[in-house]
């Protein structure tokens, strides 16, 4: 009878290996299930700055680009308010300084989102608008002030959505 009671507080020699095991296969998959949600994490942080390098030399590369457009076409309206017969020579300078631009331009296309591409449009037609045939502008698209004015806005516009994009976006405006 006492041999009767002694075995029956006694746990099976197996007993200590199956609850040792099932703690070691959950600590493993524990393990395993953290370091899937970090890499998961850092790879979507690492996926979301790879191309701020790259987008951020083409922002500045178009920006540069359109500002020398800017300053030859409201040097071209200047002229032409003034009745000057330097404006076709102006004209065609500022129109040489649209092929760069647009370089850069198909460059910020490549990488830029949705806003800052139908901002950099929005910016990209203005020029365009006051350096056409001069028979086809109305008096608003040749008017310097409202050109320089026009030009300003739809910069901020364009830095706005670039900042917003790059994350550089203070919040304070």
């Amino acid at each position: 009878m006492l041999i009767a009671a002694a075995a029956a507080n006694t746990s099976p020699w197996w007993g200590v290996p199956v609850i040792a095991g099932a703690f070691a296969i959950l600590g493993v998959l524990a393990t395993q299930m953290t370091t899937w949600l970090l890499d998961r994490r850092r790879s979507r942080r690492e996926d979301l700055s790879r191309w701020h390098g790259d987008r951020r030399r083409s922002y500045a590369a178009y920006v540069a680009a359109m500002d020398e457009v800017y300053m030859r076409t409201s040097a071209y309206l200047t002229t032409l308010a003034q009745n000057n017969e330097s404006a076709p020579a102006r004209r065609s300078a500022a129109l040489d300084a649209v092929r760069p631009a647009n370089i850069c331009r198909q460059d910020l296309f490549l990488l830029a989102s949705k806003a800052v591409r139908d901002a950099a449009d929005h910016l990209w037609w203005l020029p365009g608008e006051a350096l056409g045939p001069p028979d086809t502008r109305s008096e608003s698209q040749r008017d310097a002030a409202a050109f320089r004015s026009g030009y300003q806005e739809r910069l901020e516009a364009l830095l706005d959505a670039m900042r917003r994009e790059l994350g550089a976006d203070d919040g304070e405006r």
